[in-house]
């Protein structure tokens, strides 16, 4: 029985982790990551610290790379989705209570397009979003529905600790929202900056291509250091790669507890074929009593079956009252899926109702195959 309630306890936490993993696997990140790839340029301090040369590079970049054959859209963030990293600020409005957070982000005019990225109401950033010109922002639906419910956002002005303060910026435009700390984690309240009125050093360029977007790496790669050799170029990958790597954590979780489930399997499938060809052995005189009173190979069978299901149910009992424990230990990592979700319990009952009965099968039919003469001559 404590076999096979650890081997219910593993598989349980096995189920539950891998059901969660499937539906963080479906969860819509809020931009296309297909046939984009993501790359790291970080421009030098020294050398980028005017806000106007930093801004002519990259102007220059995405132009050089817009330019390359297979490209249908450039464009940069300085904080890329799933990336692991985060810039947050008190959020306030003019005339109304503001937000405790937001998550802040400066991009150039073609992110939303290369990202996929989409444009809900108002207008994206353009070109003459610049230096001098009235500061803009873009929000996301998550901030437009909390801080405006039931209103247009666009035209009304907000400002963050990164503006300064005083500073005002008007919102232009809505966006979709995107996942940026983890699938599992709803979509927070959002403002994005265009980068040329509020430049940043190392940007994540984003090129959208119709091929295979790591083919494209080498002419990437050429093109921003056509204009300056010694820019690092870093964390070049598929933007799905991206997606992937962030559901690093609940994958190895699924693997270690399968492992040791299966593990736990076969240790109780084991456990369960040594007791029942022990029992069998032990009790061989008696089954050959039965059949030469007239029992059937079929009651005999029934009985050694019957034995061994008391045996794992024993288990199994012990091992949904311990698994009790175990889902609620594993409630903060899943997705989706309630810690005594019964679909899994269920589940995970019957593959162990089924790894008994496989276990116990081969000694039943053995018990079945005593010869009564031989049996009652033993005495």
């Amino acid at each position: 029985p404590a076999q096979v309630a650890l081997a219910l306890v593993l598989t349980l936490g096995a189920g539950l982790m891998l059901r969660s993993f499937q539906e963080l696997r479906g969860v819509n990140p809020g931009f296309r990551a297909e046939g984009v790839l993501a790359l790291r340029v970080m421009p030098p301090s020294a050398e980028y610290s005017e806000p106007e040369r930093l801004r002519g590079f990259w102007d220059d970049a995405l132009s050089r790379v817009a330019a390359l054959p297979g490209v249908s859209a450039v464009g940069a963030i300085h904080l890329l989705p799933l990336g692991g990293s985060n810039w947050g600020s008190p959020l306030t409005a003019q005339g109304r209570e503001g937000l405790p957070e937001v998550d802040w982000r400066v991009v150039t005019p073609g992110y939303f397009g290369a990202a996929g990225v989409p444009l809900v109401r108002g207008r994206a950033f353009t070109e003459a979003d610049r230096e001098g010109a009235a500061p803009v922002a873009v929000v996301n639906q998550t901030l437009a529905r909390r801080l405006f419910p039931g209103e247009d956002p666009v035209g009304k002005q907000v400002s963050t600790v990164f503006e300064g303060e005083g500073s005002w910026v008007t919102i232009v435009g809505v966006v979709g929202d995107t996942r940026d700390q983890s699938l599992a984690t709803p979509a927070r309240p959002q403002l994005y900056r265009p980068f040329a009125q509020r430049s940043t050093g190392s940007m994540t360029m984003l090129v959208r291509t119709r091929q295979d977007p790591a083919g494209l790496s080498r002419a990437v790669h050429e093109a921003v250091w056509s204009l300056d050799r010694n820019v690092p170029i870093s964390d070049v990958r598929p933007l799905g790669r991206v997606v992937s790597e962030s559901l690093s954590q609940p994958r190895v979780l699924v693997l270690l507890l399968g492992g040791f489930g299966v593990l736990a399997l076969v240790l109780g499938a084991i456990g369960i074929y040594g007791v029942v060809s022990y029992g069998v052995a032990q009790r061989s005189r008696e089954f050959g009593v039965r059949m030469a009173l007239g029992a059937r190979a079929g009651d005999v069978l029934r009985l050694v079956l019957g034995g061994a299901f008391r045996l794992a149910a024993a288990g199994v009992l012990a091992g949904v009252a311990a698994s009790l424990v175990l889902a609620r230990l594993l409630a903060s990592q899943l997705y989706g899926v309630r810690p005594t979700d019964p679909a899994t319990f269920l589940g995970v009952a019957a593959l162990l109702a089924a790894v008994a009965l496989v276990a116990s099968w081969l000694p039943a039919r053995r018990a079945t195959r005593v010869d009564p003469m031989v049996a009652l001559r033993a005495d």
